[in-house]
């Protein structure tokens, strides 16, 4: 796969990919890398009075994947049918494309457009909806059915809301990515700025298993693979996190990434977000935690986001606060920190924790 700063082959990179999974997000890539080859050109078709202009035609005849995010935008901005099928026509033969099934929804959720070939453009935008195939389909064609339509007339408006209804039922529904594939993914959208999917539905109970798999052997890359999947199927956004960070390793953070903690970062941090100055994640959960006081601490322990936390910093505590966080740890309700290897504070403020709390390094 073709990384962002090679935008063309990208954009054929991911049609082809998409191709074989037929999957809304890759089809969200495909339209994020097409406007990186837009502004890689700094070209755009502007309007041009002509039926369709030479420029369009010319490279609409092409056919070269990494053109089609020129001409969609041209095409949308017409405003007759006549001029619209006539585009339409040209854009035909990319088919199996979902740009060109964005290029319908558009159509079908606009004014129609008036004229005398608006019957043969709004039967081809059916045609081209049928032969893309894409689930993204499905609910536009759902509420097309559903619609008043008003500028249509009466015998229009049951044929087109007849076969919308069809055809929205003979699509098939996305199946989910392999989880090697989801990771490549989530990485390309984190690098292009693009907004994967976020369905939303009830937690299923194997998320809560996985997520004790994970716990274990927090290094099993292929269990919080499965897992980042699961979570992202329900729109959970740790399942994002977990896949941007699994792919980067070792290496900084991407903006993508940054952008998701800044959102998402109550959510992700749980109840230490209430009793930490800062909260770190490694592999999508929290692993470090810097506390500045103990306020609210003894409430928090015992809480399923302290699971994952490998390191303390104590160093801005004082000393009542750090003897304070001393007992704590000797309390049973420590035992829910099962991962902990490092506690950071200033010299000697922890020295009187017993148990196996004295073989942590500080």
């Amino acid at each position: 796969m073709a990384t962002v700063q090679d935008p063309v082959q990208l954009v054929r990179d991911l049609l082809a990919l998409w191709r074989l999974t037929r999957h809304p997000d890759v089809a969200a890539l495909l339209e994020g890398a097409s406007s990186a080859v837009v502004r890689a050109r700094g070209r755009v078709l502007q309007r041009n009075t002509a039926k369709v202009d030479p420029t369009f035609q010319q490279i609409a005849q092409g056919c070269r994947a990494e053109d089609l995010g020129l001409l969609v935008p041209r095409a949308l901005a017409t405003v007759s049918a006549s001029e619209s099928l006539a585009h339409l026509r040209l854009l035909r033969p990319w088919a199996p494309d979902p740009r060109l099934a964005t290029f319908a929804h558009e159509w079908l959720t606009r004014p129609v457009a008036r004229g005398d070939s608006w019957r043969s453009f709004n039967g081809m935008l059916f045609e081209l909806l049928e032969e893309v195939s894409d689930p993204r389909s499905i609910p536009v064609l759902d509420d097309f059915a559903k619609a008043p339509l008003i500028d249509y007339g009466e015998a229009l408006r049951k044929t087109s809301q007849t076969r919308a209804r069809k055809l929205g039922a003979s699509i098939r529904p996305a199946s989910d990515l392999d989880p090697t594939t989801r990771q490549i993914v989530v990485r390309l959208a984190s690098e292009l700025g693009v907004k994967l999917r976020a369905p939303t539905g009830a937690r299923p109970e194997h998320i809560d298993e996985l997520v004790s798999l994970a716990l274990a052997d927090l290094q099993d890359d292929e269990t919080l693979q499965v897992l980042a999947d699961a979570l992202l199927s329900v729109g959970d956004p740790r399942g994002e996190l977990i896949m941007l960070q699994l792919a980067r390793g070792d290496g900084p953070p991407s903006p993508g990434e940054n952008a998701l903690l800044r959102k998402h970062h109550k959510t992700l941090a749980g109840a230490l977000g209430r009793v930490a100055r800062d909260v770190e994640f490694s592999r999508g959960f929290p692993s470090k935690v810097t506390l500045t006081g103990l306020q609210f601490v003894s409430k928090t322990f015992g809480a399923p986001d302290w699971r994952w936390v490998r390191e303390i910093d104590a160093t801005a505590l004082d000393t009542y606060d750090a003897d304070w966080l001393a007992g704590l740890l000797e309390d049973p309700a420590a035992r829910g920190l099962p991962h902990l290897e490092r506690i950071r504070d200033r010299a000697g403020l922890l020295e009187r924790v017993e148990g196996r709390w004295r073989r942590v390094p500080r």
